[in-house]
């Protein structure tokens, strides 16, 4: 009862932590992710499903994770304190998954009754529920991905033990469980998030150092035979990394400011800054961004290269060491470099985020839990030490969560902790902008040490400032070979060509198309990136009413993500307006086949194209087109009850009652429609359907 009433109190103070963290706005990467998702569900919310249940941030769309972002949306919309909050109940509820787990292993590797697993698994949740480290990923709400990976990861380990545990005594009925972990935890963890794949990684570790693949009867063989095909598996996509490496690993690099060697690295240094921040989290130490992780370029340069792996190599040698006397230590730091296999080694990610240790924070508490059960015999100052550290993580998380509480007290504490950082000079250049401070955004442009983006960022700057952008200063960045096209590059290009789109700038045109196509020849991080700089060309060329060229650079963006046809309708809508409306019908088509072959589905782009190009060709007297353009426009967005009603009007237009009444009676339309303006132009167009055929 005693250990049950500890975990009750770790859950309360933990859940008042985070408290002041819950009023804070969406941040960083919740924007882009998830404010589509809200936007939609007032206009368009049949569409969301289609729309966002596959993600475009992993190779296999994370759709569980994306499925709960829906839910959050469709219950509380724009209100992100309860989406939040629903951050925290999952943290929460990994927490006790975490007592459960830790208190399975030290049961059992410790079998004497002194070992209290119970208590050492209330322990090890209470620590990693108050860790300070994890704020960063509880309160960014577009990290429930790993917060949900993490969970079905934690609750197969517990399956899988349980499983184990039943094959020990030689009962087969443990098979099922294990079987729920492989075949109903695991899959839910991948489709949370990619990093859930190394859970057959982790089962293998709980079996060499837990286990060591003993079972009674028959079962050795199946368990040996279930590990031997995971590592086949594993073996295969190693093979297949190493055949593909040009395109798997090392292409993306090109949109990086490192390459393979510089990671690598500058790895062993991160890992080393990882388990700083993990055993003594001061807040000064922590911050989202770690953009401005200085690259290591050799073991030497800097020095701190070698320190860093000698340290991380006698870590797994002390595991090592240690793998019988003190199994569970050797089980703990093998957990957490297995847990970095993924983000912390050759892929082309960002060096160093805080959420990477949400799982693998896991093995680091169950090493130290062995390490004090194993050599620590004074009671009293176990105790004393677990009352301090658990009051001084408490103390730790609540400062971390009242900094997230606002933009204001995030952005002020990142700076002062992480002035190097490219993208917070990027937001405060861009807050210091609008606040017409423009020599001070300069300055921290200035701060940036590489890349493309600050250049052309500047460009902005002067248009904001003098309301024109000198030429020599377009062509100086087409001389420029030094760099390549990423984010900041694409949000800056767009910026400036909106501000001269909208007159609100002269630009010097030719000069920033050309720039344009000289950016296009320069590597880029992916291709959405060249996407964002052909539509920023179309739309540049579009405005000098070269109509063929924007096309075609539509076109180009089109390439670029064919799943998507966003591109075709802005060039369906350039067409349109130039008046070249057959071709615009051409494009909408086009539009419609890539949308109904399950491709991102753009309803409210296609509803307003589908509105304006019917409009035009009725404006023309080309009535069946117009006809034509509608129907195909139903079929698209089928829940779009105004192109029902355009089409009704255009036949009665035309005197075909009876066409447009089987329309007005088409049950899905009036499930659409349901009150308000819509029912008064039904009612409105009955009454004239009643008396003509009268």
């Amino acid at each position: 009862m005693m250990t049950l009433a500890l975990v009750a109190v770790v859950l309360v103070i933990t859940y008042m932590a985070y408290l002041p963290g819950l009023s804070g706005p969406f941040l960083f990467d919740d924007r882009p992710q998830l404010e589509p998702i809200i936007n939609q569900v007032d206009e368009e919310p049949e569409s969301l499903w289609a729309n966002h249940l596959v993600s475009g941030t992993g190779p296999l769309g994370r759709p569980v994770a994306m499925a709960s972002f829906i839910g959050s949306a469709l219950g509380h919309g724009p209100d992100t304190w309860w989406w939040k909050h629903q951050n925290l109940m999952l943290h929460l509820v990994s927490g006790l998954l975490v007592f459960w787990c830790v208190a399975l292993l030290f049961g059992q590797v410790y079998e004497s009754r002194d070992a209290r697993p119970w208590l050492a698994g209330a322990i090890g949740a209470a620590f990693w529920m108050l860790h300070p480290l994890h704020v960063s990923t509880v309160l960014l709400t577009v990290q429930r991905m790993m917060e949900l990976s993490t969970l079905f990861v934690l609750a197969g380990m517990i399956a899988y033990i349980k499983g184990r545990q039943r094959l020990l005594v030689g009962d087969y009925r443990g098979w099922l469980a294990i079987a729920a972990a492989f075949a109903v935890f695991f899959p839910l963890g991948v489709l949370s998030k990619e990093s859930a794949l190394l859970f057959p990684a982790f089962c293998g570790l709980i079996e060499v150092f837990v286990f060591r693949f003993a079972a009674g009867g028959r079962h050795v063989l199946g368990l040996k035979a279930l590990h031997a095909a995971f590592i086949g598996v594993y073996a295969i996509a190693v093979i297949y990394v190493l055949v593909n490496l040009d395109t798997r690993v090392l292409g993306p690099y090109v949109g990086r400011e490192f390459g393979l060697l510089e990671r690598v690295y500058t790895e062993f240094r991160v890992m080393v800054l990882y388990l700083g921040q993990l055993l003594l989290p001061a807040q000064g130490k922590m911050g989202f961004f770690h953009d401005g992780v200085r690259h290591s370029t050799g073991l030497v340069e800097p020095v701190t290269t070698l320190l860093s792996a000698a340290l991380l190599l006698t870590l797994a040698g002390l595991a090592f060491w240690l793998r019988r006397r003190v199994p569970l230590f050797a089980f703990g730091i093998a957990f957490f470099f297995v847990a970095h296999a993924l983000e912390s080694t050759i892929f082309a990610l960002e060096l160093m985020f805080e959420h990477r240790n949400y799982l693998a924070s896991f093995g680091l508490i169950v090493a130290i839990g062995a390490l004090l059960q194993t050599f620590i015999t004074n009671r009293r100052g176990l105790l004393a030490f677990v009352v301090v550290g658990l009051a001084a993580f408490s103390l730790l998380t609540w400062q971390r969560s009242v900094t997230w509480s606002s933009p204001e007290t995030m952005y002020e504490f990142m700076y002062r902790v992480h002035p190097e950082s490219p993208r917070l000079n990027v937001a405060f250049a861009d807050a210091y902008a609008q606040a017409r401070e423009y020599d001070i955004a300069r300055d921290y442009l200035a701060n940036i040490r590489y890349g493309l983006g600050p250049a052309i960022h500047l460009l902005y700057l002067d248009c904001l400032q003098r309301g024109d952008v000198e030429e020599q200063k377009v062509r100086d960045i087409e001389r420029r070979t030094d760099g390549a096209v990423d984010g900041h590059v694409t949000s800056a290009v767009k910026v400036l060509v909106e501000g001269g789109v909208k007159g609100t700038c002269r630009l010097p045109q030719a000069a920033v198309s050309s720039m344009i196509d000289h950016l296009l020849t320069l590597s880029a991080r992916s291709g959405i990136d060249r996407k964002s700089l052909y539509l920023s060309k179309g739309s540049l060329l579009e405005s000098q009413d070269d109509i063929a060229g924007a096309v075609t650079a539509y076109e180009s963006a089109y390439e670029m993500q064919p799943g998507n046809a966003q591109s075709l309708y802005i060039a369906a809508n350039a067409l349109s307006l130039n008046g070249e409306l057959d071709k615009a019908a051409g494009f909408l088509t086009s539009a419609y086949a890539v949308e109904s072959a399950g491709g991102i589905q753009n309803k409210r782009l296609a509803m307003s194209m589908y509105l304006n190009l019917g409009g035009s060709f009725a404006a023309n007297g080309e009535f069946e087109k117009a006809l034509a353009v509608y129907t195909e426009g139903i079929a698209s967005v089928p829940g779009a009850t105004l192109i029902y009603l355009r089409k009704v009007e255009l036949l009665v237009q035309l005197g075909r009652y009876q066409e447009a009444a089987q329309i007005l009676d088409n049950r899905r339309m009036l499930d659409a429609a349901e009150t308000g303006e819509y029912a008064r132009i039904i009612q409105q167009l009955r009454e004239i359907l009643r008396s003509k055929q009268e």
